[in-house]
């Protein structure tokens, strides 16, 4: 049989183990928590600048659109006057120069119209992808965050308990949600 000292020995040891293990299992959740709650922050951030970006892009695909639409017109009318001057049908000598100078100021703008809504369309097409790539980011911090979100569930159940190897697992899962963390945050940096 073991003596009462002894027992009572082995009886102080568990319950410092217990109060040393209780003190750092609510640690731990609590760091989880502060990163699931910069995971968050970051990803809701993350969303907004890519709607934001998509948004951007289809304003300016609009713009590039009515750049197009101008360009066209302008070809429209040099193609009107074109007709109007070689079918000799206009026979009055001010009205066809007016309609040459109108001829000649359409074909002298015409290009730059086309160069603007070919520069728009470029933007447009890189806001889209920049929307695309900040959008791919949020899904990877999203990721992160529930992995911390599980790590959260997975240290309570060890203080309840009392199981070292669901908290072990609870840090190394959020390990992992610190590498998306850092990962989802810098593709687009």
């Amino acid at each position: 049989m073991s003596s009462p000292s002894k027992v009572f020995e082995e009886a102080t040891e568990r319950n410092e183990r217990i109060a040393s293990g209780h003190r750092f299992i609510p640690l731990t959740a609590a760091i989880i928590a502060v990163l699931a709650a910069l995971g968050t922050m970051l990803s809701h951030h993350r969303s907004i600048e890519g709607l934001t970006m998509k948004n951007n892009a289809i304003l300016t695909t609009a713009k590039a659109s009515d750049q197009y639409t101008a360009y066209l017109t302008k070809r429209v009318r040099i193609a009107v006057f074109s007709t109007l001057i070689m079918g000799d049908v206009i026979k009055d000598r001010k009205a066809l120069a007016t309609t040459q100078k109108s001829l000649d100021h359409e074909q002298a703008t015409s290009a730059a119209v086309l160069q603007e809504a070919q520069r728009l369309e470029k933007r447009a097409t890189e806001e889209q992808e920049q929307s695309e790539a900040l959008m791919s980011s949020y899904v990877i911090l999203e990721v992160g965050t529930t992995l911390f979100e599980i790590a959260i569930v997975l240290s309570s159940i060890s203080a309840l308990t009392s199981s070292r190897a669901l908290l072990w697992v609870a840090i190394g899962i959020s390990v992992v949600g610190i590498v998306l963390l850092a990962f989802g945050y810098f593709t687009t940096h």
